[in-house]
């Protein structure tokens, strides 16, 4: 099912980035990912996933910021009272 597809892609995104050293493959596994997200807290998962990957790159400070205001706007921090 869909929820196992994600966790694949993850798994293997990681696999790439950590075990073969293949930023650019791991972002693609994701963006294909994409494609297939129906729920939010799936795409949820696989934004803070990219933006592992982006943090870990030089000159991405932009994309970096996109996600996290992306991420703050459909996942609002909840307020305490």
């Amino acid at each position: 099912d869909l929820k196992d597809k994600l966790t694949y892609s993850i798994t293997l995104s990681r696999h790439l980035r950590l075990c073969k050293g293949e930023n650019g493959g791991a972002i693609k596994i994701l963006m294909d990912a994409r494609k297939d997200i129906t729920s939010t807290e799936s795409y949820r998962q696989l934004m803070e996933e990219m933006l592992v990957i982006y943090e870990s790159l030089e000159g991405t400070q932009h994309l970096i910021e996109d996600i996290k205001n992306t991420l703050y706007k459909q996942f609002p921090p909840a307020t305490s009272k």
